[in-house]
């Protein structure tokens, strides 16, 4: 009896350390995805429950606000839980993965994949892994892919590899930093992007549905944060893309409008384009992204109107933030060579 429960023991522990090594080297090996790993492993990295205002959304996300400026002007710690093309279906688990840490003031959830059309799934193995491959392994990204990757009809990569990541990485180099899938990020989420010229976006007072797929998952995404014990605010940022996107606005106000039924806050920051003070020719990158100037100017606005829409915290000189305190150093490190990139770009009219 002694010598099976001792074979048992020592099957169950081999198992364990084959699990946990298994999993944690599948971290080191994963691709930088762009942003997305930095990101969602920066966020990772931080204290529970430290934040007061966490971001949802893709990448004209996490190019529009300046975390580390907020905390500066106002003391409230932020940080934009985004990945580079995230897909209106998979919103809901990236809420989800957010909220496994921390427990903000606020939830701000972009609107922005609803406008695009972007469903993962549908749109490649590349945009579909900006989505899966920066989580932690667990039951909600098993789900993740499982309820939403697995539905598509154009993804190339097997099923497997999907789920166990490390298929399709194995060849990459180790990353050690990333044993834990957390790695500190002083920008806090924030990523520069270059510079280009874009148009001035329009109004409208028009209101258009979305497609019956997309309604589906505006749903469940409602669904999803009426089970929450924390106030959500649906955004949609002074983007330039409504050439591109001629339904922008008209969906925007659609999704306004469903939002607030639902019983949350809205705030369609493109209707407020002027206030913003924009300059085409200088502080985007492309119609749906800003560099570093445009962000400023998003970040001080929209920071400024959540402080008086919210009671937010002022944590500059808390003891337990002065890890923020330091890093702000860093990121004005940052903040120089970003602004250095962009004048340079713009000196030599290089886009």
């Amino acid at each position: 009896m002694k010598k099976a429960c001792s074979a048992a023991i020592k099957a169950v522990s081999f198992i364990a350390v084959f699990l946990f090594l298994f999993i944690h080297l599948s971290y080191c090996k994963r691709g930088n995805l762009s942003y997305t790993r930095k990101n969602v492993s920066g966020y990772y990295a931080l204290r529970r429950k430290s934040l007061d205002v966490v971001f949802i959304g893709t990448s004209g996300t996490f190019s529009s606000f300046i975390p580390m400026q907020a905390w500066n002007d106002y003391g409230f710690a932020s940080y934009n839980f985004c990945v580079n093309m995230m897909g209106a279906n998979t919103i809901p688990y990236a809420v989800t993965e957010a909220l496994k840490s921390q427990k903000p003031k606020l939830l701000v959830i972009d609107i922005y994949p609803f406008i695009t059309r972007e469903m993962i799934g549908n749109l490649g193995d590349n945009y579909t892994r900006y989505n899966t491959d920066g989580f932690k392994y667990s039951l909600n990204r098993f789900l993740l892919i499982k309820n939403e990757v697995m539905q598509a009809e154009d993804l190339t990569e097997s099923s497997l590899s999907y789920f166990f990541d490390i298929i399709k990485w194995h060849t990459n180099d180790l990353t050690a930093g990333n044993f834990f899938c957390k790695m500190p990020n002083v920008d806090r989420g924030y990523n520069a992007m270059v510079w280009g010229k874009v148009d001035r976006p329009g109004k409208t007072d028009e209101v258009k549905p979305l497609p019956s797929q997309l309604e589906d998952c505006l749903t469940k995404l409602l669904n999803k944060c009426a089970t929450l014990n924390v106030p959500v605010l649906f955004v949609y940022y002074p983007f330039a893309d409504t050439y591109k996107y001629p339904d922008a606005l008209a969906n925007a106000n659609y999704i306004g409008t469903r939002v607030q039924e639902a019983g949350f806050d809205f705030k369609n920051f493109c209707a407020e384009w002027e206030e913003f003070g924009l300059d085409v020719s200088r502080d985007y990158w492309d119609p749906a992204h800003f560099n570093i100037y445009g962000a400023e100017k998003v970040t001080a606005r929209v920071s400024t109107w959540l402080t008086k829409a919210y009671i937010l915290p002022d944590h500059r000189g808390e003891k337990s933030y002065r890890d923020w305190e330091a890093d702000y150093d860093k990121w004005k490190i940052n903040e120089t060579d970003y602004k250095a990139d962009i004048d340079s770009r713009i000196r030599n009219n290089e886009r």
